[in-house]
């Protein structure tokens, strides 16, 4: 049976990429950006992210704001927390653009977000979506960051181009 922690027993990205490479093992492109991902990223600072941050896991008690369904927590680049409300757009998705309003000036780093993008849709894919599907969410993500002025203030002079694996 499996264990009820998410199969990261360390909880951190390069546990879950180290899964994404072995469930890829006979993509090479895959493997390639999968490769790319976890040495760009042991050179940023992780942070303790939720992984699946949406309104639906997001509890108000006693006037206070609480998280619940850790499921997915790691230790990630912090643009990572962005990814499920960029990559799906429904009811439960969070207001990106109010959210990087409100962040520090070049908190987000653009080339992270696409990565983290990568890796979310890697990761979906995974999990069973289909990947047309997947891929198209992640030029919708792309698209989404493109379209809003305020969001392209934040991540100044880069070009959301089309990563494809």
């Amino acid at each position: 049976q499996k264990s009820p922690i998410n199969q990261s027993a360390t909880f951190s990205i390069f546990a879950e990429i180290e899964l994404l490479e072995s469930f890829f093992k006979k993509n090479k492109l895959a493997l390639k950006k999968l490769f790319c991902m976890k040495k760009t990223m042991k050179q940023v600072k992780l942070y303790p992210v939720h992984g699946d941050l949406q309104k639906q896991n997001m509890v108000i008690l006693n006037g206070q704001l609480g998280l619940i369904d850790f499921e997915r927590f790691m230790f990630a680049p912090k643009e990572l927390e962005l990814c499920n409300s960029l990559f799906f757009d429904d009811g439960n998705c969070l207001d990106i653009k109010s959210i990087i309003n409100e962040l520090p000036k070049n908190f987000i780093n653009v080339r992270m977000l696409k990565l983290c993008l990568e890796y979310y849709m890697l990761k979906q894919v995974s999990l069973g979506m289909n990947f047309q599907e997947a891929e198209n969410r992640f030029e919708l993500a792309l698209k989404k960051l493109k379209k809003k002025e305020d969001l392209l203030k934040v991540l100044p002079n880069h070009t959301m181009e089309r990563v494809f694996i």
